[in-house]
């Protein structure tokens, strides 16, 4: 089952995507459905057996889809866990999934306080797969030495055409020119040493690493 962090009951479920977001200040609870505070409940799953078992990590960055990867993942059978990053640095210590996913996010990698990798992630992907969706390519990309920029007027939002490597085994089966769902305002304009392009729009829209652990896409393949 996947757990959801819950925002204070003054917050809408509107206001967790603004970059007023603090990352690392939430609660969990066991039911998606529920945004109230619940911070002695928190206590009880980060410190039991809850949390263990977990098949995928999903890094928390504000995004409003985070809780459709989790349901799609639900979905398909896989335990998953929802954690933001000061916490996903603390169970990743403790627990090595078999993979990691890094939601997006209205920040920019270039705002004050934006949120960071977890320090205790494994970049290189020696210990699991990483994907990383907008924000988490951007991150990805920033803090492996690339460059993020946008280039942009206004953010990008809604339908996107681009065009990937039917090639790569994370576009099995997909079309080479493809429509996807885009939200974004930055964008990745050089790629960190030793990653490659695998989709690209107007810039690059897709990466991965050498040996294919550490991956990037910069639309959103769970909407």
């Amino acid at each position: 089952q996947a757990l959801a962090y819950a925002a204070p009951k003054s917050e809408s479920k509107k206001d967790r995507a603004l970059s007023s977001f603090d990352p690392n200040s939430w609660a969990f609870s066991p039911n998606v459905k529920e945004y109230t505070l619940d911070a002695k409940r928190a206590k009880e799953l980060f410190k039991g057996n809850e949390l263990k078992n977990i098949q995928i990590l999903i890094v928390d960055y504000g995004s409003q889809y985070t809780l459709v990867i989790g349901r799609m993942l639900r979905e398909l059978g896989i335990r998953s866990v929802i954690l933001p990053p000061l916490k996903a640095d603390i169970w990743l210590q403790k627990n090595t999934p078999k993979a990691v996913i890094l939601s997006g996010s209205n920040w920019s990698v270039y705002g004050e306080n934006a949120p960071k990798l977890p320090s205790s992630l494994d970049t290189k992907g020696d210990k699991y797969t990483i994907l990383g969706i907008c924000y988490g390519m951007q991150l990805l990309a920033y803090e492996g030495g690339g460059k993020i920029e946008r280039p942009l007027t206004q953010r990008e939002y809604g339908p996107s055409k681009v065009e990937v490597n039917t090639s790569h085994p994370l576009f099995k089966n997909v079309n080479q020119n493809t429509e996807v769902w885009a939200s974004h305002g930055d964008t990745v304009l050089e790629l960190p040493k030793n990653f490659s392009s695998i989709a690209t729009s107007e810039g690059i829209a897709g990466m991965t690493s050498e040996n294919n652990k550490v991956l990037g896409v910069q639309f959103h393949p769970e909407v």
